[in-house]
């Protein structure tokens, strides 16, 4: 911790506020903004708050447990938006917040991603997310599998973003012009074709990219894949609302592409004459038949 940061040894001055659970969370996060999280200690926390370090067990059973409360205070703080109905929005609005919440201690992120958290504050997400799924009417299985499907793919993102550094390629110009120039005389014919694009990284175009992907692919699923209710209820992704405010176009394009199609052919099925026959279909009729059945 640099000198700036140092506090004060000793008893806490007069008329400072008393020590509580909160303060000592408050504090454990000063230390990681500023040195990271193999940084805490009750030791350097404690010096934080100018109290002896035995005192701090009287509210944190360790230092595990002090860091689960740091986890727990960034996501049980995070602003969730209110569901709209439609799938799809409301996933990327939980991913966006996911995001910005751990950014705003980018050095605390890590602990956010990765530790399993059991109390109220740090299930929320989890909540929000399978409250999403399970109210476009997804089974308690495959709500879960999507939601470890989506955490899986936003934590690796989140984690090289903050972790990862230049690696990736950078957002400085001379950064950039250094990395492309190495990547161009690399020997690598690929390589060397996409340097510029290699030797660029931004971000939040990344999280996006990813985050839409990501997206796709379950709305994909949920399209493609009918929902076996029980005893005679039996009923499509369509039919249950899992496509939210999707368009019908698109709805048909993810369907068709559960089928089997090409993306292109998928996305432009819709517009093309009679006749036209990707994917083993012999005319846009039969294919038509094939989204009407779901």
């Amino acid at each position: 911790m640099t000198a700036a940061h140092r506090p004060r040894r000793g008893r806490p001055p007069r008329g400072a506020p008393q020590l509580s659970r909160d303060a000592i969370v408050e504090a454990a996060l000063k230390v990681i903004d500023v040195d990271g999280t193999d940084a805490v200690s009750m030791r350097s926390v404690a010096r934080v708050l100018g109290v002896d370090a035995k005192s701090l067990y009287n509210h944190v059973a360790d230092k595990d447990d002090l860091l689960d409360a740091v986890a727990e205070r960034l996501l049980g703080s995070m602003r969730l938006p209110e569901p709209t109905g439609d799938v799809r929005a409301d996933l990327l609005g939980i991913g966006h917040a996911f995001r910005r919440r751990a950014l705003e201690h980018p050095r605390a992120a890590p602990l956010v991603l990765t530790r399993q958290l059991a109390s109220f504050e740090g299930l929320a997400p989890v909540e929000a997310t399978l409250d999403i799924l399970r109210a476009a009417g997804c089974p308690t299985q495959e709500a879960v599998h999507l939601l470890r499907g989506l955490v899986a793919t936003l934590t690796g993102t989140l984690l090289r973003e903050v972790q990862a550094g230049p690696t990736y390629g950078t957002a400085d110009a001379a950064g950039i012009a250094q990395r492309r120039a190495a990547l161009e005389h690399s020997g690598l014919a690929r390589v060397a074709e996409a340097a510029a694009e290699l030797a660029r990284f931004d971000s939040t175009e990344e999280y996006d990219f990813t985050l839409d992907l990501i997206l796709d692919a379950v709305t994909a699923r949920l399209a493609a894949h009918p929902i076996q209710g029980t005893g005679d209820h039996q009923h499509s992704a369509r039919k249950t609302g899992y496509l939210g405010a999707y368009p019908p176009l698109r709805v048909k394009s993810l369907l068709l592409k559960g089928c089997g199609f090409s993306t292109n052919a998928c996305d432009d099925f819709a517009l093309v004459p009679e006749g036209f026959s990707p994917g083993g279909c012999s005319s846009k009729s039969q294919a038509d038949h094939r989204f009407a059945s779901g």
